[in-house]
């Protein structure tokens, strides 16, 4: 893809957040422009530090109330969804997070990925892999958990 276009946007983009996916990314391919994602970590719910229907740990942005957040954490099918990754991450030796931001970089679209962390030591951690890309079969067995958890979440309504 020829990027001498440049980036031209940015978007919440992570495996729990994939609306993009339906128009801004094939948009952004057709015109050879590049994405900038925020947010690939789920506002820290692909970390693995929360659990559905327990309180938020402590010191965490959960714990601060960020309703963005809060929203997210309210979702069960999200947890579903982190759930199924860890023994994806598991097989790679990688963390949530690190699997998360490998996830999102895998796109040839997105250029690059915003990652917002309360300590440097977690920017540092996360970025460990951050020239890794998933395989063809990681990407479906990922494309798999998050129909099914989608798919659960409107047969509840």
């Amino acid at each position: 893809m020829d990027w001498r276009k440049g980036i031209r946007g940015s978007a919440c983009c992570c495996v729990i957040s994939r609306e993009i996916e339906r128009e801004l990314l094939p948009f952004a391919k057709s015109e050879q422009v590049g994405v900038i994602s925020y947010s690939p970590l789920g506002r820290g719910l692909l970390t693995g530090k929360y659990t559905f229907g327990d309180a938020a740990p402590e010191g965490t942005r959960g714990a601060a109330k960020e309703q963005r957040l809060l929203e997210l954490l309210a979702q069960e099918g999200h947890f579903h969804i982190v759930e199924g990754l860890r023994p994806i991450a598991k097989r790679r030796g990688w963390t949530l997070p690190q699997l998360a931001l490998a996830w999102v970089l895998s796109n040839p679209v997105i250029t690059s990925a915003i990652v917002g962390a309360s300590d440097a030591s977690h920017i540092r951690e996360t970025l460990r892999y951050v020239d890794e890309r998933l395989s063809a079969q990681e990407e479906r067995e990922i494309d798999s958990l998050t129909q099914q958890a989608q798919e659960n979440a409107l047969a509840r309504y």
